[in-house]
């Protein structure tokens, strides 16, 4: 999987940090979203039912699901374009991810 920044545009931003390439995505599904619609039932003033009408089904286009088992600080910057924490030593222990800006942008290809 590779995950690379975008300006407002979606062109590809310049610099060392543009983009992120790791191995370790589980899943990736095209899930169908659909709705069935809702049966109709008419009934007569006695209420006998004289009619009914099935509901038709209304195609609203495929879902993308990406399962992400693990996740590395670098891809969380570049999502969500708040910055990553490192401690003392440099290792990353934490990052920001209350909110996601809208100057933010990346595209994901698998």
């Amino acid at each position: 999987m590779r995950i690379t920044r975008l300006d407002q545009c979606g062109n590809p931003v310049c610099g060392e940090d543009n983009g992120f390439v790791f191995e370790c995505f589980s899943t990736l599904a095209m899930n169908v979203n659909s709705d069935d619609g809702d049966d109709i039932q008419y009934k007569a003033a006695n209420g006998k039912v004289c009619g009914f009408k099935r509901g038709c089904p209304t195609f609203n286009g495929l879902d993308l699901e990406l399962n992400v088992f693990s996740v590395s600080p670098e891809m969380i910057e570049i999502l969500t374009g708040n910055p990553v924490y490192l401690g003392f030593d440099g290792t990353p222990i934490g990052f920001d991810t209350c909110s996601i800006q809208c100057s933010t942008g990346f595209a994901l290809e698998l």
